[in-house]
């Protein structure tokens, strides 16, 4: 019993071939021109101050 037909069998790399999709040739990742983005300035933090109460801190209440 012969199945072939008498043609050549396809091997797994041809039917891979024909299934395959084509997307067509990839976008460019070239990155020459430079973003024009604003500089951003450093400031000084602002310290603020609690009002209506006094400082916490774990250190003074140690020995509690």
């Amino acid at each position: 019993m012969c199945f072939g037909g008498g043609k050549s069998a396809k091997t797994s790399e041809e039917f891979y071939r024909e299934m395959k999709p084509s997307f067509g040739a990839l976008p460019s990742l070239k990155q020459d021109a430079k973003a024009d983005r604003p500089s951003k300035e450093m400031k000084d933090v602002v310290k603020t101050e609690r009002v209506g109460q006094k400082r916490r801190s774990l250190l003074m209440y140690g020995g509690e």
